[in-house]
């Protein structure tokens, strides 16, 4: 326990003030942390009435309000990299088609890997590394970057489709046609 001198000391009060007076003194001292206290109260209110469950947000349609339909609405997925990526992402992407219909897929890799550092989440641009390390015969490399790109298709057939056909060639060139096939599926 603090002794009630040492309290005093940082105060603007002389000690013969009394204990009444002392308290008043903290309380006042104590109010702009009370608003703070009272402001952050309120914003994790509004924060977690925010995060609420899906099921109580009535602007969030969930899948059973929904129109039911088994297949995807394929008009809603991008089919080309024209439709997502920026100018000079498909400038990129034009030069590495060249270059590998040139027969330089060593320039068209590099040329990919640089639409990457652009646009790193861009699954078109992962295919078509996928494809260019499959004519180049890098087979692992086809099937790593052709598992990374359907990781970031987030569901797009046409981006999957294709990618699956690079991973089902893969599979065939190293003999196995149990991976194949299950991939072609």
């Amino acid at each position: 326990m603090i002794p009630l001198t040492n309290l005093l000391r940082g105060c603007k009060m002389n000690r013969r003030q009394s204990i009444a007076d002392l308290r008043l003194h903290f309380c006042r001292a104590a109010l702009p942390c009370r608003r703070v206290v009272w402001l952050l109260t309120v914003i994790l209110l509004s924060a977690t009435a925010a995060c609420a469950p899906v099921a109580n947000r009535p602007d969030v349609q969930l899948p059973s309000d929904r129109p039911s339909s088994s297949a995807p609405d394929l008009a809603s997925y991008p089919r080309s990299a024209s439709e997502v990526s920026g100018a000079a992402v498909l400038s990129l992407l034009q030069q590495a088609s060249a270059d590998t219909q040139a027969g330089r897929g060593e320039h068209a890799v590099a040329k990919l890997e640089n639409a990457l550092r652009i646009e790193s989440r861009n699954a078109f641009v992962w295919q078509q590394l996928a494809q260019t390390h499959l004519q180049q015969q890098r087979l692992d490399q086809a099937e790593t970057v052709a598992q990374r790109s359907n990781s970031l298709a987030r569901g797009n057939p046409w981006i999957e489709i294709e990618n699956w056909r690079v991973i089902a060639a893969v599979r065939h060139a190293r003999g196995d046609k149990a991976g194949a096939l299950a991939a072609e599926d």
